[in-house]
């Protein structure tokens, strides 16, 4: 089983993206899939490298 989160890198740390070369999780965040087959995403949340969230537009469209 797999799901979908939107993660953003811990402030000032860089979070590589597996399977694409040299690319790094942008500091505004994007949705990662979390499955049982490749549980990087998983442990970087465990670590605390990264935090789980919402877009920044999704949040600023509730709040107002």
């Amino acid at each position: 089983m797999s799901k979908q989160v939107y993660v953003r890198p811990k402030d000032g740390l860089i979070v590589r993206i597996p399977g694409r070369l040299h690319e790094v999780l942008p500091a505004d965040g994007m949705t990662v899939t979390i499955s049982a087959a490749d549980p990087y995403w998983q442990r970087r949340i465990d670590d605390g490298d990264v935090i789980v969230g919402k877009p920044k537009a999704a949040a600023q469209k509730k709040e107002s």
